[in-house]
């Protein structure tokens, strides 16, 4: 990676901008000192946020719904996606119209249901609403008593008071209570005695049955349009990938201007990293929209972190996913560990998975969903590239969906676990040296051989060794190969450090080999626990089986 500064004229900022944007050269970072941004930022900010909120609202329209796990987005041309169509606004600010029409309608439709319940105990008052009224001579209230004193009302009639009884609503039994002026006082008092609430009807020379019809054709009336709404949102929304277009040209423009850029009176200037094979090539892109252009490059400072690109071929490029939970490899490093490290993942992955029926179920299964979904995203292909590694480990030890159709190429982990256990433990060996031997690499690389040879290879020579202790024929060389390398390692260990480090060190190193490579390589006995679990499952839902078939027989 080359670190760029482009300083250009000020005129020539925003096509200079869409053009690094256009061909991807350039990461610009937001480290410039004294950076600011594009004044329109807040405003694309705000049409983005349009856009979003009406294809989420056409969304929920659209007959077509958008898969959960939906595949890789269709790759549009750069001046194609910032040239969308007037029209393509027009149906957002429609849509979202539509939306706040549709709420309003809710609260008014909850607003009329709410006044028709109040009303519903009224219907049988013949009275408008208009006419009860206090006179001279009497005081009148209407409001609700609870039901269970209804049967009390006649106390009311004997303090001086008529009750006219309607009907019952959620607050009790509707009730006009009237009294003469001089009796209003005691009658009153009973009615609250017994739960009495006033409430207030509306001041209109209408009665109660009027007003309730007149609600409800209103309600109907806002039922109506609402529908007419929903059907226009509907029309719309048949629109949604031209929203879902419209939605990624206005997020474009938010990234352009969110672009980080200082400035003088005449001259404006950005940072990023580029990779330093496309240098000449981001001169070239740059010089078609102006030649009063400069750019300065320089590889990063050590305390600089520059972004990664990997470039691996198109299937240990899956693998990268994997790496990536981890760390992105620094671009200052020699190697980039994900074609090792995707093969060893392909491998061990079918050696746990162990079985040829659970290999070929994931290659069909996987391989119908890339095709219906479209989906080529790298979990999904991983799955799928390591269906053929647990068909090839199956078909090895002779396990297919847990029973031995065929024997086994090399044995079954059932029969012989120790032997399988070797088997686990060695590819944890060459898994581990894989490792070794790229770091050996690095170490050539950036001119550390004594490091490599003393180091790394030390520590291959004497796991080497030791191993070979277990076989018969190669003990001897596997004694010599031991104590040549402790040696090497006692003696060498310590030659970085400083006084009595140089004399103990090496012991240090040597116990961190024993123990730190023992610990490592013993962890691989999992893939052998993993292999042993997924076919002692399988061999006992075959025997749940064949115990039930039987049974399924007879009946």
């Amino acid at each position: 990676m080359k670190k760029i500064t482009l300083y250009a004229m000020k005129s020539e900022r925003k096509p200079l901008l869409k053009q690094l944007q256009k061909t991807g050269l350039m990461m610009i970072i937001d480290e410039t000192e004294g950076a600011k941004k594009d004044d329109n930022l807040k405003l694309s900010e705000a049409d983005r946020a349009k856009a979003e909120e009406a294809l989420d609202f056409a969304g929920k329209f659209a007959r077509i719904k958008k898969s959960l796990i939906s595949g890789e987005k269709e790759k549009v041309d750069y001046d194609f996606l910032m040239s969308h169509s007037a029209a393509d606004n027009e149906t957002v600010d429609r849509l979202l119209w539509i939306r706040e029409k549709l709420q309003i309608n809710e609260q008014n439709l909850i607003s009329i249901n709410e006044k028709a319940d109040v009303l519903a105990p009224w219907l049988d008052m013949n009275v408008s609403f208009d006419e009860i009224e206090d006179t001279k001579l009497s005081k009148v209230k209407t409001g609700y008593l609870p039901e269970r004193f209804i049967s009390r009302i006649p106390e009311i009639e004997q303090a001086g008071g008529v009750v006219d009884v309607y009907s019952s609503g959620k607050p009790g039994v509707a009730v006009m209570i009237v009294a003469h002026c001089s009796e209003s006082s005691a009658v009153f008092d009973v009615a609250q005695q017994l739960g009495f609430t006033e409430i207030h009807l509306p001041k209109e020379p209408v009665t109660a049955a009027g007003k309730h019809g007149e609600l409800i054709l209103e309600a109907e009336k806002i039922g109506k349009e609402t529908e007419e709404l929903k059907a226009e949102a509907e029309t719309l929304s048949k629109k949604i990938e031209e929203l879902q277009f419209l939605h990624d040209s206005e997020s474009t423009r938010v990234k352009l201007n969110e672009v980080s850029f200082a400035e003088t009176d005449e001259v404006f200037y950005v940072e990023g990293w580029t990779r330093a094979d496309k240098v000449d090539e981001l001169e070239k892109a740059v010089q078609k929209i102006t030649d009063i252009v400069f750019i300065e490059s320089r590889d990063p400072d050590d305390d600089e972190k520059p972004p990664t690109l990997t470039e691996n071929n198109k299937i240990i490029s899956q693998f990268e996913t994997i790496t990536d939970m981890f760390s992105r490899p620094d671009p200052r490093d020699v190697v980039d560990p994900n074609t090792v490290m995707g093969i060893w993942y392909w491998i061990i992955f079918g050696m746990m998975m162990g079985d040829a029926g659970y290999g070929l179920m994931m290659i069909v299964l996987v391989g119908g969903f890339k095709l219906l979904t479209k989906n080529n995203g790298k979990l999904v292909n991983i799955i799928f590239y390591s269906g053929f590694s647990t068909v090839f480990w199956g078909i090895m030890f002779g396990s297919y969906f847990g029973e031995s159709l065929f024997p086994a190429v090399i044995l079954s982990p059932l029969d012989d676990i120790m032997t399988v256990l070797g088997i686990c433990l060695g590819i944890g060996v060459l898994h581990i040296f894989s490792g070794i031997a790229m770091k050996i690499y690095i170490d050539f690389k950036e001119g550390r051989p004594w490091d490599a040879i003393l180091d790394q290879l030390t520590s291959i020579v004497l796991v080497s060794g030791l191993l070979m202790l277990f076989a018969e024929k190669l003990k001897l060389v596997g004694k010599i190969l031991s104590i040549i390398s402790v040696a090497v390692i006692i003696l060498t260990g310590g030659r970085t450090k400083k006084g009595i480090g140089k004399f103990t060190g090496g012991f240090v190193v040597l116990y961190n080999v024993l123990a730190g490579l023992g610990g490592d390589i013993l962890s691989y006995a999992r893939i052998l626990a993993l292999m042993l679990s997924g076919g002692i499952v399988g061999m006992v839902m075959n025997i749940l089986a064949g115990m039930v078939m039987p049974n399924a027989d007879s009946g």
